[in-house]
């Protein structure tokens, strides 16, 4: 698989502002490059150069001082992480505990057991060998990074990293059990690994979720200083506003220029400048200043030319033993982790990017569960699509279905099956009810529509209204997980970037759908059916099915 590489340094990864690619999407496009990010990104960046004054642009690179302001305090990171941590740690005891002493008991019952080996061992109780392989699991857990002191991260890297000790731990015992003649019992492994392995994997998940309930009150936010040139620093600090479920709240920037007090908002000789929302603490020599006047437990540099690696590495060395933690943000966005390798070249920290893929195992498997899935929804389904095709019918005497010309994967349209949710003149009203849309710049969206049914209230607040869509599934027009299937008159006004979104089938659910629907912009939108294509994966899709149920029973942006 090839990669495309970023340097992990600030300074000379990426330049400032991306040129959107100019290639159609085709099933054999070229790598995903730099310059064919999603055109969110693309556009916030070239909205943002249109908002900042003509005299925002960041100057040219010049001789930068040490950074000053006297060595940063030590900042207590506070319960977020050590909380989290020290959850993990206690849950992580139990359950090896409990998956021992539950392996044992499955496979001897609950007399004492010994060992009866031909090896140098000959009379080892279990209870010896499970405290054993207990301490060698947490070990391993250890040494795989499973118990550092960070918040939980966004994506499954902590969660693969469970696996893999698991893994290890595995094949130590099966290596010791061969040489040693220990004659370890199989069912006692069989049951003990895999019990321990999904209840820290579930403990993890529950954690996960506590930690971001503690987040959406606003209590153990990561207060977050960013570092850049003007626009990469606002970029980044907007994308982290708008990632607000992750806990990090930017307290300040620090960039180039930004000792003057004539940026924005605040005015000539203001003492309260700003760049797009957020408060300006300093120019790139006052970082460390500003660490100790905003209390950031966390400071990010963005992409720029006027913060190199030696000065990078100053910083580094200022802020160790005060509990800050520096991160390094390429101007990459949009990459999920499992598609990200680093690989430190020459001392150079290289991140390599694995281009999306479109095709192999991972797309057989994708259309086996689809159409699996497919035929058992209908199959379970049939008795509800039956007592809706009634109520549908009996309401106004008009057809049960809706059919609706879509595009498809590669551009490729198809009609689109759905229950019908209005009444039988409702394309004939749109015009006059098109001033009123809620929805955004492209969909046409509202929360009262006159023209839906009494039972097409019920069916579009539970997404019941789609269950006849299983039948695109079936014949191969869609997937059970993909982008939102788009208007014919909204392929028309897509760019090269946003066509991205045809490389895939389009799904009956994603991220679209279980992140608000309805209620979202339609850059939003864009950007999360965008990151699909780019990232999607097995795991990703059962999650999204997932998530799919807790959303159709909240109905929420459903409208």
């Amino acid at each position: 698989m090839e990669e495309t590489v970023v340097s992990g340094a600030p300074a000379t990864a990426l330049p400032e502002q991306y040129v959107p690619g100019l290639v159609k999407p085709s099933r054999s496009s070229a790598p995903v490059l730099p310059a064919q990010q999603p055109a969110v990104g693309l556009l916030a960046r070239a909205d943002l150069r249109k908002s900042l004054p003509a005299t925002d642009v960041d100057p040219e690179p010049a001789p930068l001082p040490d950074p000053v302001g006297g060595p940063a305090p030590r900042v207590d990171p506070g319960e977020g992480a050590a909380g989290y941590l020290r959850r993990v740690v206690i849950g992580d005891v139990v359950v090896v505990a409990a998956a021992v002493a539950a392996g044992a008991v499955f496979r001897f019952g609950l007399e004492q057991a010994r060992l009866s080996s031909t090896g140098a061992f000959r009379t080892w109780s279990y209870a010896a060998v499970g405290v054993a392989i207990g301490i060698a699991w947490l070990l391993s857990l250890a040494m795989n990074g499973t118990w550092r002191r960070e918040p939980p991260a966004p994506d499954a890297i902590d969660l693969r990293k469970v696996v893999r000790s698991t893994l290890v731990l595995f094949a130590v015992v099966t290596a010791v059990d061969y040489a040693l003649n220990i004659q370890v019992a199989r069912g006692f492994l069989f049951v003990t690994l895999p019990l321990g392995l999904l209840g820290m994997v579930g403990l993890r998940l529950y954690w996960r979720h506590w930690m971001r309930r503690r987040w959406a009150r606003g209590l153990d936010l990561i207060e977050t200083l960013v570092v850049g040139g003007r626009i990469s620093a606002v970029t980044l600090a907007d994308q982290f506003r708008r990632a607000s479920a992750w806990g990090y709240r930017v307290c300040g920037l620090c960039v180039h220029g930004g000792g003057r007090r004539d940026l924005e908002d605040g005015g000539a000789g203001s003492d309260h400048a700003t760049l797009g929302g957020f408060p300006v603490l300093g120019a790139l020599e006052d970082v460390q200043a500003a660490v100790a006047a905003s209390g950031a437990s966390t400071v990010v540099i963005a992409s720029t030319d006027g913060f190199g690696s030696a000065h990078v590495r100053k910083l580094s060395w200022a802020l160790e033993g005060t509990g800050v933690r520096l991160v390094l943000a390429p101007s990459m966005h949009d990459v999920a982790g499992q598609r990200i390798r680093l690989r430190p070249v020459a001392g150079i920290p290289l991140m390599h990017v694995s281009q999306a893929s479109f095709h192999g195992p991972k797309l057989v498997a994708k259309t086996a569960v689809d159409l699996i899935g497919a035929f058992i929804g209908l199959v379970l389904l049939s008795p509800v699509m039956i007592a809706l095709a009634v109520a549908v019918r009996s309401g106004d005497g008009g057809p049960v279905f809706f059919r609706q010309e879509r595009v498809g994967l590669d551009g490729r349209t198809f009609r689109m099956w759905k229950f019908r949710s209005m009444c039988v003149d409702a394309e004939a009203r749109l015009a006059a009810l098109r001033a009123s849309s809620d929805g955004n710049d492209m969909l046409f969206k509202m929360k009262d529509d006159p023209r839906v049914t009494r039972i097409g209230r019920v069916m579009r607040r539970y997404s019941l209204d789609e269950i006849p869509q299983l039948f695109n599934v079936l014949a191969g027009q869609m997937s059970l997980v993909g982008p939102r299937p788009p208007l014919v008159s909204e392929v028309a006004q897509y760019d090269d970037d946003v066509s991205r979104r045809l490389m895939v089938k389009p799904g009956m659910t994603g991220l679209w759908q279980v992140s608000g629907r309805s209620d979202l912009s339609w850059a939003e939108s864009v950007r999360l059916d965008l990151y699909y294509v780019e990232n999607w994966s097995p795991m990703s899709d059962l999650v999204i099915m997932a998530q799919t149920v807790r959303v159709m029973l909240s109905s929420r942006g459903a409208y």
